[in-house]
């Protein structure tokens, strides 16, 4: 397995697809009010960092941190296609945004996902890389389709 999880730069030409496949497939799985999905201009926005997964020129996944507060920070649009799920992508990913997180000095990454048996394997993940349940963060509410994790850095 070779790869790579590198910054996108302005240019999300390559991820477009992508960008609406994960939002697509969230919205077909939480209500309209529970999706926190950013559209391809808010991931573009100053305080967002979007990384891609990518093998032999291949992508394969996406991830960004947003910058929320002065020391704090938020897992955003985690997504691996679904045909390379359960090689380790995910985990790679999430793995480089707590390493970028870490440069930023941030104290803490927070993150919101879903609470139903579709986000399993993502909060299974999350918890195997020390994020654990807290309170809704930021502009979230308590939502009873919504997971909200955290962890120190």
């Amino acid at each position: 397995m070779n790869i790579v999880i590198d910054p996108v730069d302005s240019d999300f030409s390559e991820l477009t697809h992508l960008i609406s496949e994960h939002n697509a497939l969230m919205r077909s799985v939480s209500p309209e009010e529970s999706c926190h999905v950013m559209t391809i201009d808010e991931l573009r926005n100053s305080d967002v960092v979007l990384f891609k997964a990518t093998e032999e020129k291949s992508v394969l996944g996406m991830g960004a941190i947003l910058k929320i507060g002065r020391k704090h920070g938020e897992v955003k649009s985690m997504h691996v296609q679904e045909t390379q799920r359960g090689r380790g992508i995910g985990r790679l990913i999430l793995r480089r945004l707590i390493e970028k997180s870490r440069s930023f000095d941030w104290h803490r990454l927070s993150l919101e996902t879903g609470s139903t048996v579709e986000f399993k394997a993502a909060r299974t993940l999350y918890v195997s890389e020390g994020f654990s349940d807290c309170a809704p963060f930021g502009n979230y509410v308590e939502d009873r389709f919504s997971t909200f994790m955290s962890r120190t850095l």
